[in-house]
Order: C-alpha cells, then sequence, then structure tokens
C-alpha cells in the first residue's frame, strides 16, 4: 500500500495554506459561510489542500514531489478565494492519474456547513456527508446535493437579465427563480404583517428601533424604572455623532437625542457584569438584584430611539413606541438550555426561543416561515418538478434562518471603533446567547438595509456563486457518526472536523435556526424535523449539563462516543487512503472541565483506543499568518490535522523507560527534519506529535509504576524530549546565555534576588557584575533582571562582548517592535554582526518552545517571528554582507 502526499512531506506549504486560511476567515461578503451560520467552520482553502493531499500518490522522485507542493499552492491563492480554472484542472488530472480514474467518495460524518463536501466537489470528487444536527444537514444538503442537481437548468419564471453582479454562472437559472420567489415570498408576507411597520412620525422609512431592558430600582424609596442602558452613543462618526440624552422626571426616565461632543451624564452601565445605575436616583444595581428580578418579575423593554431614512440620509428621532402586540401562540416555547456558561441571557429570565424575540419579530418570523411552505407548490404550478422546487424552497429557508439571526434581542447596535459609523450586527458574533441590553429590531421590508429580506436572499446568492462549477450532487444524511458507516454501499475516505470537546454547544445553538426551518420546511426535508427541537442526546460533546454537572462523565461520554464514532469509520473507509481527522486547538486551551487542553487529550486519546494510529500531525493556523506575527495579529492557535491509519499488530507493554528510549531513537531524526524546515516552531511542535504518538501506539500499555499513563503525559513526556533535543541544538552557545535562558525560565524579565542570580552564575564561572558588563541584565539593591526588548538601546549593532542571547533580543526586537521593524531591519543587524549571531535561529527554536511551555503566549509569538521569518532575514543579510564587500 503506496503512501499518500499527506504521510510523506515533512510539510506541506503550510504557510501559503495558512495565509490563504486566514484570508477566508476574514472574508465576509462573497464566501460559502453568507449562506447561513454555523459554528467555527474549517477554512475552504485548507481542507481543499488537505483533501487532494490525501488523495494523491507521494512519488519518490523529488522534482515532482516539489512539483505537487507547488500544484498545492496554487490551489490556496493568499486572497482567499477558488483557484482559477486552470489549476483546478491540473489538480483533477493529477487526481485522475494517482486512482487510475477510480475517483475516491470523500466522506465527512460531521459535515457542519458542508466546505469538506464542497471542496471535494471542487476537486472533482463524489462526495457524502451526514450530520446528527439538523441544521447543518440543511445547509449541507442545499450547497451540494439540492443546488448541484439544479444546476445549469433554465429558469422557471425568473429573469438571469436581472441578476446584475450576481449572475454570469451555470447557477444563473436557479439564483434568477430563487430572486423571484424571495420577491413573492416578500410580498405575501407584507400583505400579512407589514400593518406592523409603519413609517416614521415624520414621514420616513423606519429603518431601526434601539430597546434596551428594564427593572425596578432596588432603592425602596424610589423604585422608577431603570433603562439598562450600556452605552448612550447612537453615531460616533465625525459631524455626525449623536447620543441619547436621559431626561428624568420623576420616576420616569425618557430619552431624547444629543448632538455633538457626546454624553454628560454618568452612563447607565457601571463596570463589568450587570451593574447599573438608576437615572433616577443614583441608586446602583448589582448583577444578583438584575438577576432576581429578571427570573421573577421579568424584564420590561423601553424604545430609546428610531433611526430613519429620509431618502438615503439616515436620522436618529425619538417617537413614540409602536402599539403592543400579543405573542402569538405558535411561538417555539421550548427551554434554553441549562448551559448558562453559553447561553447566560437565561440567568435574567430568559427562559425559552420565544423570549429571545420581541413580539413582533415573532409575528413577523411566522409570516415569513408560513409563506415559504408554499413556494414548492409555486415552482411546481408554475411548471418546475419536485426536486427543483425543493430546492428553492430550501435556499428561501435558508434565508429565514438568516432573518431570525438579524431579526432577535441578540442583534446589537455596533459602532465601528474606525470610523465612529454605526450598524446593526446579527446574533452569534460569538458562540453564545449572552444577555445583551440594547438591542436593536430592524425592518425586514426596508430596502437596501441590514435585515431586508431581499438584501439577505441577495448575501446567500453571492455566496452560492463560490460553490463549484459541478452537476455531480452529493448525498447528505441526517444521521448519527457513530452507525452511520452502515449505510454506506462502498468504502469511503473520511475527511472531517469534528465537534471541539466542550468548547462550543452546537445542537443547543442551533435550535435558535431549527425552530425556524422546522416550520418552513418540514414538508421538505421530512427526515430533517421529526423532533421538536434538534437532536441533543446523542450528540458528541463534553458538555457538563448534559451529566448531571459531572465534568468526569461528560469526559467519559466524549472518549467514548468518539471511540466508537472513529471505530466505525475505520471499518467503513478504504484501507488505501488516510483518515484525516482535523481539531481546534489552542496552546493555552481552557475548558468548562477545568483542566488545560483537556479536549485535546480526550481525542487523541479516543483515535488511539479505536484502533488508529497517528502516522502525523500538521498544525494550520488558520487565525493568523505567520507574516504577520510582528504586528501582534497571530494567536498561538491551531487547526491540528491527524493523519490516521489502522493500527498494526499491538506491541507490547512497557514502563516509561521503555517509551522514552524509543521516542529518542525516532523522535530525534524527526524533530531534526522539521527544525530544518524553517517552519514555525509552533508548527514543529505540533507536528511532532505525530511521531511522538505513533511511538505511544506501539506499545499495548506504558506503566509508570503499576499504573498506565494516561495521553495527557504521554505528550508531557513527548514535549519533555522534543525540549532536549531543542536544548542540544543550541550547541555550545556562550556562557552567558546559558545563565540568561536559566534566568529566563524561573523570571522571564522579572526582579529575582541578586544572590540566586550570583549562585546560578558560578555554575558557569560568571559573576554578575561581568554580566551585567554584557548588557543583558540590569543589577540594582540587591535585585536582578532580565532587560526586556523595549529597553534595549537603539541602535546597538553588537560590540566587543556580545552574548548570543544579547544577539537575539535585538534582532527579535527589530523585526517586531517600533515603527520600521521587519525582515529588512533584522537583517541589516545581522549582516552586521555576522558570525556573533551564530545560533540565533535554534535559540529562538529553543526560547519559543520554552515560552509555550510557561504560557507565556506574547514572547513565544515574539520567538517564533524569528523563527519562520529567518530563511528570508538570513538570505537579506548574506545579499547585504556581499555588496558591502562588493564596494570594499
Amino acid at each position: 500500500m503506496g503512501k499518500k502526499l499527506i504521510e510523506v512531506a515533512p510539510f506541506l506549504p503550510l504557510d501559503a495554506i495558512s495565509v490563504a486560511s486566514k484570508a477566508d476567515k476574514d472574508k465576509k461578503t462573497g464566501t460559502i459561510k453568507n449562506v447561513h451560520k454555523w459554528f467555527a467552520p474549517m477554512p475552504t482553502p485548507a481542507i481543499r489542500a488537505l483533501i487532494f493531499a490525501a488523495v494523491v500518490d507521494a512519488p519518490a522522485d523529488p522534482e515532482e514531489h516539489e512539483e505537487l507542493l507547488r500544484l498545492i499552492e496554487r490551489l490556496v491563492p493568499s486572497d482567499g478565494n477558488p483557484p482559477n480554472k486552470r489549476t483546478l484542472e491540473e489538480a483533477n488530472e493529477v487526481i485522475r492519474s494517482a486512482t487510475s480514474g477510480e475517483l475516491p467518495t470523500i466522506f465527512d460524518p460531521f459535515c457542519g456547513g458542508g466546505s469538506t463536501l464542497i471542496e471535494a466537489q471542487r476537486l472533482g470528487l463524489p462526495a457524502q456527508g451526514s450530520d446528527l444536527n439538523p441544521v447543518p444537514a440543511l445547509i449541507t444538503r442545499t450547497l451540494t446535493q439540492l443546488v448541484p442537481a439544479a444546476a445549469g437548468r433554465s429558469p422557471v419564471v425568473g429573469d438571469p437579465a436581472q441578476l446584475g453582479t450576481i449572475g454570469g454562472g451555470h447557477l444563473d437559472g436557479l439564483v434568477a427563480d430563487i430572486r423571484h420567489y424571495s420577491e413573492r415570498v416578500r410580498s405575501e408576507a407584507w400583505d400579512r404583517v407589514g400593518h406592523l411597520y409603519p413609517q416614521s412620525a415624520d414621514g420616513g422609512t423606519v429603518v431601526a428601533q434601539l430597546w434596551t431592558w428594564t427593572a425596578k430600582c432596588p432603592n425602596p424609596t424610589c423604585r422608577a424604572v431603570m433603562p439598562l442602558v450600556s452605552s448612550m452613543w447612537l453615531s460616533k462618526k465625525k459631524g455626525q455623532e449623536r447620543w441619547l440624552k436621559p431626561e428624568v422626571d420623576g420616576v420616569n426616565v425618557t430619552f431624547e437625542i444629543g448632538a455633538g461632543e457626546g454624553p454628560s451624564p454618568p452612563p447607565a452601565k457601571v463596570g463589568r457584569g450587570a451593574k447599573f445605575r438608576c437615572l433616577a436616583c443614583g441608586e446602583v444595581a448589582d448583577d444578583e438584584a438584575i438577576k432576581d428580578y429578571g427570573s421573577s418579575k421579568g424584564l420590561g423593554n423601553q424604545l430609546l430611539a428610531t433611526v430613519v431614512d429620509h431618502d438615503g440620509e439616515r436620522r436618529f428621532v425619538v417617537d413614540p413606541p409602536p402599539p403592543q402586540i400579543a405573542r402569538p401562540d405558535s411561538a417555539p416555547q421550548e427551554e434554553l438550555p441549562d448551559d448558562t456558561r453559553a447561553m447566560w441571557c437565561k440567568l435574567y429570565g430568559i427562559e425559552t426561543y420565544a423570549d429571545v424575540f420581541t413580539p413582533r419579530q415573532l409575528v413577523m418570523l411566522n409570516a415569513f416561515a408560513d409563506v415559504i411552505t408554499l413556494v414548492p407548490g409555486w415552482v411546481r404550478d408554475d411548471g418546475g418538478d419536485g426536486p427543483y422546487a425543493d430546492a428553492v424552497a430550501s435556499v428561501l429557508g435558508l434565508g429565514l434562518g438568516k432573518l431570525a439571526q438579524t431579526h432577535s434581542t441578540q442583534s446589537r447596535w455596533y459602532i465601528d471603533n474606525r470610523n465612529g459609523s454605526a450598524t446593526a450586527q446579527a446574533a452569534f458574533s460569538r458562540h453564545a446567547l449572552p444577555m445583551v441590553w440594547d438591542f436593536v429590531e430592524l425592518n425586514p421590508f426596508a430596502k437596501g438595509v441590514v435585515g431586508d429580506w431581499l438584501g439577505l436572499v441577495d448575501t446567500i446568492a453571492r455566496g452560492m456563486a463560490r460553490l463549484p462549477n459541478t452537476y455531480d450532487a452529493a448525498i447528505v444524511r441526517a444521521a448519527d457518526a457513530r452507525s452511520v458507516t452502515a449505510s454506506l454501499d462502498h468504502p469511503v475516505v473520511v475527511v472531517t472536523d469534528p465537534p471541539y470537546f466542550d468548547q462550543i454547544g452546537y445542537a443547543d445553538l442551533s435550535d435558535f435556526f431549527y425552530v425556524w426551518h422546522r416550520r418552513a420546511l418540514r414538508g421538505v426535508h421530512p427526515d430533517l424535523y421529526r423532533t421538536i427541537v434538534a437532536p441533543k442526546d446523542e450528540e458528541l460533546i463534553a458538555t457538563p449539563h448534559r451529566h448531571n454537572g459531572e465534568k468526569a462523565a461528560a469526559t467519559r461520554y466524549f472518549i467514548d462516543g468518539f471511540t466508537e464514532t472513529f471505530k466505525a469509520l475505520r471499518e467503513g473507509t478504504r484501507k488505501d487512503y488516510p483518515i484525516l481527522i482535523v481539531y481546534a486547538h489552542r496552546q493555552e486551551e481552557k475548558s468548562s472541565l477545568g483542566s488545560a487542553s483537556t479536549g485535546w487529550d480526550a481525542m487523541l486519546e479516543a483515535v488511539l483506543e479505536a484502533g488508529l494510529t497517528i502516522e502525523g500531525t500538521l498544525p494550520i493556523r488558520g487565525t493568523g499568518s505567520s507574516r504577520q506575527i510582528g504586528q501582534g495579529t497571530n494567536s498561538l492557535a491551531s487547526y491540528i490535522v491527524m493523519v490516521c491509519r489502522p493500527r498494526g499488530k499491538v506491541g507490547q507493554p512497557g514502563t516509561i523507560a521503555d517509551f522514552r528510549s524509543a521516542l529518542r531513537t525516532r523522535l530525534p531524526k524527526a524533530a531534526n527534519r522539521l527544525l530544518e524546515t524553517g517552519e514555525s516552531m509552533v508548527d514543529i511542535r505540533q507536528a511532532a506529535i505525530g511521531p511522538g504518538m505513533e511511538v505511544f501506539s506501539r506499545f499495548s500499555t506504558v506503566f509508570d509504576g503499576n499504573e498506565t499513563i494516561s495521553v495527557r503525559r504521554a505528550l508531557t513526556i513527548i514535549n519533555e524530549e522534543l525540549g532536549r533535543i531543542l536544548d542540544e541544538q543550541l550547541g555550545h552557545v556562550d556562557d552567558e546565555t546559558r545563565w540568561a535562558c536559566q534566568w529566563y525560565s524561573d523570571h522571564a524579565f522579572e526582579q529575582g534576588e541578586y544572590d540566586e542570580a550570583r549562585k546560578g552564575a558560578q555554575t558557569y564561572g560568571l559573576g554578575v557584575d561581568g554580566i551585567e558588563h554584557s548588557g543583558i541584565i540590569e543589577s540594582t539593591r540587591g535585585r536582578v533582571r532580565l532587560l526586556p526588548r523595549a529597553e534595549l538601546p537603539a541602535g546597538w549593532a553588537g560590540d566587543d562582548r556580545t552574548p548570543l542571547w544579547e544577539a537575539l533580543q535585538h534582532l527579535v526586537a527589530r523585526l517586531t517592535e517600533g515603527a520600521d521593524a521587519g525582515e529588512e531591519s533584522a537583517a541589516e543587524l545581522l549582516a552586521e554582526l555576522g558570525s556573533k549571531a551564530s545560533g540565533a535561529k535554534e535559540l529562538a527554536q529553543f526560547l519559543t518552545n520554552l515560552a509555550i511551555e510557561k504560557g507565556w503566549s506574547e514572547e513565544a509569538i515574539a520567538y517564533d517571528a524569528l523563527v519562520k521569518s529567518w530563511p528570508r532575514v538570513e538570505q537579506n543579510a548574506s545579499a547585504r554582507s556581499t555588496r558591502n564587500e562588493t564596494l570594499l
């Protein structure tokens, strides 16, 4: 069985993949993410590269190998967009050649927002997927099954000539019909609920109304209604500054619109949490008082201001509140889950999904949902067939989900700190339903503004334009990952991005959409909507609130569930291909279970218990590119891709000594190869997990005395051995640098006792005065500290006594700090230092690893920046030296 490209390359072109992934993450429009909200989607460029590398054979010829890596770089353009047609054709030709035309089916049992299946289709591969949760199953089914099946068709009634910039592709007929029926849905909904959205008193179109929750003042001598306003600002745009001006009349507080410099009265919000000042008497209601009132009495609402459009000019006015509307009997009465970590609005009396919406929003969403149920019949009456009608209705059902996202009490009034402009921000700016004190109620019929129904549907159409040009439909099921492989009719290749332990309550949050999807699309997708809310009992996450708050039980459920899942996948996959499992990992990951990296340990444990071995681990940064580290935009966060194969014959039990001995045989060669690549030290640490866990999985068990060690302990030992290798990589550095590394490990740049410094220095034959003379420490009043980079002298270029530590700190400062920081500045210094900087990269690798172990993220990022930039810095320095020699 031959190896695939992903299994033999020390690294794929990770920098290019990470840059493209970050660009994809940063995109706000023109992406498949615009079709519907889903939580923590994997960047599409990364998935595309991984699928290609998992399917294509690794060539023996190094030149062919390099050519394939260059092709992967072209598959992931730096702007995050899909590759051009020529590149895709070349990639498809390589895949067909590697598979002799027998294309493997890519399968994702946790299909989420559909990225894996979409990118498989883009590469010309068959695709299948499933998800227990109906919301992602609907998104993926619509994008990869229904839309491709309707591609290339002539419209039933729509006019492609009217599509403008949205048109120009093989989906024009479908998109034209979607636009036509979305306008018909709007018209029908307007007939039903348009009277609830009258014009402003001054004749303008009401775009939005800004509301706040209210409670009674806890002061028994006051008892005024307290507006729980978190900010008085309405707009900070230059020349258009507007703010709320409270008017107090006894126990009544109303608001006028202020203009100019800003609010002068004290704000109602006091510090962090739910602490508000009564604007009538000045009494402060603390968090517990607000919770008690909300839970017992129920918070009220007060209209703060109305945003009105007059021929494109926005105005803030104070209109009388609209007439009260009764909550409809059909409002979703399902209770919010008891996960107050993610849904802390429940602590303040927001008990059900109906409570998350105003009565007017509930009536409006009901109307749109009920009208969408009519769409399949409209399409069939106009001559479309059943599958085509289902495709149109499903897209509009996704539009209903986006309508709910913008029309709830989770929508807030957001002011951009860059230019002061203000707009509405939809729900789920984080993976939670927090308590939003000032919320905005939008007008779904106000064309061209946030929350406009037609605008939301056009946004979906623009996202669909990024779908691959394919007519081959995928197959998407609603199914539990533990059993779904039984329904597959042939072995598949698994590429999946499963749930992240307890970081996101997917099913709990998705009910926000599910209750509306179900109302609109139950007749179109009966298999997705068999239950009142999304299935939760079988969801594979480690959320304690489903296990009576018992953290250990939640962890065990997660491990057992994924062990069963991976066993089933191992049996249902093609043996000639690896299994790719992605885990979103942070170096300092915390969970509701209180421990660092518990989810990572649990995922690894499940993989091993399922009889898989981890042949490699590849880190992909989707939150910042390596070349932006110096600007502080990167974080030590990665998607870790585990490349797995079924484990062969299980070895004998071993001791920790046996494990370390095996690691010292296997790990140095792998680590040294990784260290030579010039990749980020963060990446290298993660990539070293692969060979380390491969060694660990050779033993049936590893004992420490009479106890079996855990995966976490194994990871600790792997990191210790990597640290030992890095220590050896330092070679024969000067004694001042050796001392500085030890002092840094113990104190970072904080002060320590002089006597401790003296004793440490003596072990290297040094004195504190001598170390201070070298320029790396400050010693005063019996205290010693390493000089931080911010205090290093500007313009330094080495002297008669230059420890490597000093050279490195100046190089890092030149690269990452100050207005002129960058690779050119660092290269200039490196050229001037010459041999005095020999070993700087190895020292930076050592310090990056040490800072990660200590949890010093900013320090790790700074040193890692030099590691990653070193090839270019060194090349530029060499060029400078050559030019200088030529001039001489």
